[in-house]
């Protein structure tokens, strides 16, 4: 969970280093594609809230686990896009 709340603080302080999406359409597909991935990273993070409130609230067990297979399989969707949107960030970077 600690990593994931370090990965969605980087993208939070990355979006606000942004240009003024106004400015320009490149700018304004950057904000989009960084604000999606955060977006995630939100639901991802609540997501392991409840799993941890699950465990140490004594509802989970071998049989019944609660949220944390789908805050598994979440991690690792939030984890790929934002690998797909960060690369697209720096390759507009680099092109432009």
């Amino acid at each position: 969970m600690a990593a994931c709340l370090v990965a969605l603080m980087a993208l939070v302080a990355l979006v606000f280093g942004l240009d003024d999406p106004r400015r320009h359409a490149r700018d304004a597909l950057r904000a989009v594609i960084l604000g999606f991935a955060v977006f995630h990273g939100v639901i991802a993070a609540m997501l392991a809230l409840r799993s941890l409130a699950d465990a140490r609230g004594g509802r989970t067990s071998w049989a019944r686990r609660g949220a944390a297979p789908i805050w598994q399989l979440f991690q690792s969707f939030w984890l790929g896009t934002s690998a797909v949107s960060l690369t697209l960030v720096a390759a507009q970077e680099v092109l432009s």
